[in-house]
């Protein structure tokens, strides 16, 4: 069953807001039951929304998910990071580049080698740059290097592309969440169980349904978040003026994809400021996971299958398997240079996916320590993709 038009229309708002809310109660459950640890509730908050987009049941777009994404992440940020160690974190600041670094060797070197089994002519190398881009900085740099590289607007060749990237990074993104449970596969690598600072609390704590969290205590901390956000969506805009206003006309900077990274900078400076923070961010963190796992919900409706297995099976089929190649090399490489699995993982979502994935996996996991590597991997990536991306080209056009 696969319905041109969904059976619940994108303006019904409050019915998807039901199912939604409903998966995510699902996904927190489950992540309390003993079994968790094999199939993790919060791949049923994602994949149940997923299932039924594809079935036709629920739409792939909505306004409610736009608002949802416009809203829930930068919300959540200062919530999981109010009682954040800011000594812990800083540790962690090295151990994120060279995850990142991984992600992208293992990411050009999957792209490269499957070149030899795909052939796309001469939109070869077009098609292995701009994926590059999206698995290392997102889909911004995505569409960032087809313009660069002059790929027109309406073209088939763009659309597939596109396409391509957004379902198979959504996919890859199920696999990514599902890794840690892999206990076969961890041991096949060599790798140990995280524990210390990657777990700092169960997963059973941190979505403790039974935390004495009350009405005024929610009012205080989402009042104290949607606060910390306001101030650092300023603090980016009057930077974005001070710097545009030393540039000639036409050239301005635009400084909105740094918003998440100004919210993170701005939490930890105030979870920092002293003790006297403390009673006003208690409980803070069972409510930004519960915002964590609503916007994981909202994530996947969007992946349409069925767009690239009638368009672009090729391309498809090509970016999928990059993505486990790129996952394979880049186990590897972890092993050898000694990195963390949870590292590893938080590196490869925030590249791959988006910091919002990121973030989420490191929260649902119990890896608290990770989440402000999980935002600085994904500036990395935006900050890098388009760059690495165009080089590769060059690379390919030249030795291809």
């Amino acid at each position: 069953m696969n319905l041109s038009v969904p059976l619940i229309d994108p303006d019904l708002t409050i019915a998807l807001l039901a199912i939604l809310l409903a998966f995510v109660y699902i996904g927190l459950w489950a992540d309390r039951q003993p079994w968790s640890s094999k199939f993790p509730g919060v791949l049923i908050t994602i994949l149940g929304p997923f299932l039924l987009a594809t079935l036709g049941i629920i739409p792939h777009d909505a306004p409610l998910y736009k608002t949802f994404f416009e809203y829930l992440l930068p919300m959540s940020i200062p919530l999981l990071l109010f009682s954040a160690d800011l000594r812990q974190l800083l540790g962690e600041i090295g151990r994120t580049g060279l995850a990142f670094l991984i992600v992208v060797v293992s990411t050009v070197l999957s792209l490269s080698l499957l070149l030899l089994l795909f052939d796309f002519e001469e939109f070869g190398g077009i098609i292995a740059a701009s994926q590059s881009a999206g698995l290392i900085g997102g889909s911004i740099n995505l569409l960032s290097t087809l313009d660069i590289l002059e790929v027109p607007s309406e073209s088939t060749l763009r659309v597939t592309t596109i396409a391509s990237y957004m379902v198979g990074a959504s996919l890859f993104m199920f696999v990514l969440f599902a890794i840690p449970s892999f206990t076969r596969l961890i041991k096949v690598f060599g790798f140990t169980q995280d524990r210390g600072m990657y777990e700092t609390e169960s997963k059973s704590s941190n979505l403790d349904i039974h935390s004495p969290i009350t009405v005024m205590d929610l009012a205080r901390l989402l009042a104290l978040a949607a606060g910390v956000v306001v101030l650092s969506y300023l603090l980016v805009e009057i930077l974005e003026w001070v710097i545009n206003s030393f540039m000639e006309r036409g050239n301005e900077t635009e400084l909105s994809n740094y918003r998440l990274l100004a919210v993170t900078a701005v939490t930890l400076a105030f979870a920092s400021s002293g003790n006297w923070v403390k009673p006003y961010t208690n409980n803070a963190f069972p409510i930004g996971t519960f915002v964590m796992y609503l916007y994981l919900a909202v994530i996947g409706p969007y992946a349409d299958i069925n767009i690239v297995i009638n368009d672009a099976p090729k391309q498809f089929t090509y970016v999928l398997t990059a993505c486990f190649l790129q996952l394979f090399i880049a186990l590897c490489l972890a092993r050898v240079l000694r990195l963390h699995l949870s590292e590893l993982i938080v590196a490869m979502m925030a590249c791959v996916t988006s910091q919002g994935a990121a973030v989420a996996i490191a929260v649902a996991r119990g890896w608290r320590a990770l989440i402000v590597p999980a935002v600085l991997a994904g500036l990395l990536g935006y900050a890098c993709g388009t760059f690495v991306a165009i080089l590769f080209y060059q690379l390919l056009t030249r030795f291809l």
